[in-house]
């Protein structure tokens, strides 16, 4: 049974959030559904995880890299969350085949059960720390899409060369790599950036709703 806000809280929402459904995991403290705005969202404890200001940052890189969702055939996101930025993939190009890396089981449980990500048989969720997932991937994408915060921190293994060095291994010929980076404005010196320009051709850089966002292709 698909998940139902009331009429009331939708009113509401427009004035404060209105949590509706409170939990925690192995991996954040504090996992939340809200109506915000008269819109269901995913929070964690200190950071959007989808369907609010994360769903927005995306829907703008695609604008300000030009990237074209209606064209991959083979879509990674890595760092799934509630769904947000697949959803809207799988509904702008329905033929795309999208694998979706999710370490946290009480997020999955949430996308399937609050934001009906089931619903959309082109997304398949993998249950898997993105870092395994990585080494052990033996298939290319078109499109890489990376969003790996544990509540607003970026694992530690995105910062060392590795990480870039297996982003290259999955990338189809002329595929495109987005990675939301950092919440935070570090110089294009800084980590990951040096390694992801080491290992792929063309590399850009952009802070966009204050959020680092790098993108990568060959």
């Amino acid at each position: 049974m698909a998940f139902r806000i009331t009429f009331l809280q939708k009113l509401l929402s427009y004035l404060v959030p209105v949590t509706v459904l409170k939990t925690q995991s192995t991996f954040n403290s504090s996992l939340e559904v809200a109506v915000e705005s008269g819109t269901l969202v995913l929070n964690a404890a200190h950071s959007n995880y989808s369907y609010g200001s994360l769903f927005k940052v995306f829907k703008k890189a695609f604008n300000v890299f030009e990237i074209d969702v209606l064209k991959p055939r083979t879509v990674i996101m890595l760092g799934m969350g509630a769904g947000s930025v697949v959803k809207y993939i799988a509904q702008k190009n329905p033929s795309a085949a999208i694998d979706a890396v999710e370490i946290d089981e009480n997020v999955i449980a949430i996308a399937e059960q609050v934001f009906e990500i089931g619903m959309f048989s082109s997304i398949h969720i993998i249950h898997s720390d993105a870092q395994v997932f990585l080494n052990d991937c033996d298939k290319k994408y078109e499109l890489i899409l990376i969003d790996l915060f544990i509540d607003n921190a970026v694992p530690l293994f995105c910062n060392d060369e590795n990480f870039a060095i297996q982003l290259k291994k999955i990338t189809a010929k002329g595929g495109i790599v987005l990675f939301n980076a950092s919440m935070s404005i570090p110089t294009e010196t800084n980590y990951p950036y040096q390694y992801i320009k080491k290992h792929f051709k063309n590399t850009s850089i952009k802070v966009i709703q204050g959020n680092l966002v790098l993108f990568a292709s060959d």
